[in-house]
């Protein structure tokens, strides 16, 4: 129970945090239609899922730090810096073509998903 307060906790932090940011860019710059304030959380959200997690496996804190800072604020605030994480991981291991089935599968399939949605809603609607 402790480990699901810990992820939701964080998850809800991170949450507010894509919304203030991806807004606060969208006030700031005013991109027209360009998805920039999501395009900052998301490169900003791999930048911090990689050192939060060399730092927390240097400084041996995984299990609740671990929960609470990369699965719950990070994957609160971008899934984008789970999936870099995960491909990071798999390149770094040398699993390349694990590696590149993910990235296809992640961003090929996640569009075709997104299509499917999107046109199932359109007929259902």
């Amino acid at each position: 129970m402790q480990n699901i307060f810990l992820v939701g906790i964080g998850g809800a932090l991170g949450a507010v945090l894509r919304y203030l940011l991806g807004t606060q860019v969208h006030e700031w710059f005013k991109p027209g239609d360009f998805p920039l304030g999501t395009l900052l959380v998301n490169l900003s959200g791999c930048f911090l899922i990689g050192l939060a997690y060399v730092w927390l496996s240097e400084h041996g804190l995984a299990g609740g730090h671990s929960l609470l800072l990369i699965t719950g604020v990070l994957g609160g605030y971008t899934t984008l810096s789970s999936f870099g994480l995960e491909l990071f991981r798999l390149l770094s291991s040398g699993q390349m073509a694990y590696a590149a089935i993910y990235f296809v599968l992640t961003n090929a399939a996640g569009l075709l998903a997104v299509w499917a949605g999107h046109t199932l809603a359109g007929r259902l609607l």
